[in-house]
Formats: structure tokens, C-alpha cells, sequence
């Protein structure tokens, strides 16, 4: 059975069994791909995981690819605030 935890542990540990889970399908003999499309519709907690795959030195062989419509986003959208963050990691 799986413990109960505050809110805030949960957020953490879906976010780290999601990185484990993408790790088992991208290997150095299987990488994986994944695309996503119109990111500029993505909530924060979407783009807090995927800052997480591209960040994290564990993920491995994952190519993962996104695209957005950039007349709807702008500086101080959460899409472009994550993508700083992520050039600067």
C-alpha cells in the first residue's frame, strides 16, 4: 500500500515516479521520442515535468521535441518563463 503524504509530497512523488517511468522506455539501445504540440496551452505543473525530463541528468536517450504558436505567448508567459529556466540550468 502507498502511504499517505501532504499535498506537497504527492506533487514530488508523481514527479519522480513520471521520470522513472519515461527512463525504463529510453535506453541507449531504444531512445525515445516524444512530441508535443501547441505547448503554449501546457499548465504549470505540465511544464514543471517536462522541465524535469530535460533537466535531470538521469533521463537519458530522450529526444523530446515541442512546439508552440509564438503570437500566443510572450515574456512573462509561464511557457517562456520555463524555457529560461530551462537555458539556464
Amino acid at each position: 500500500p502507498i502511504l499517505e503524504v501532504e499535498p506537497s509530497q504527492n506533487k514530488n512523488r508523481f514527479r519522480y515516479v513520471f521520470q522513472k517511468f519515461i527512463q525504463v522506455f529510453a535506453s541507449d539501445k531504444h531512445p525515445l521520442t516524444i512530441y508535443l504540440q501547441d505547448l503554449q496551452w501546457a499548465d504549470a505543473q505540465t511544464l514543471e515535468i517536462l522541465s524535469d525530463l530535460v533537466i535531470d541528468y538521469n533521463t537519458r536517450y530522450l529526444f523530446l521535441i515541442g512546439s508552440f504558436n509564438d503570437t500566443e505567448v510572450n515574456p512573462s508567459h509561464i511557457f517562456t518563463l520555463t524555457l529560461d529556466e530551462i537555458k539556464q540550468a
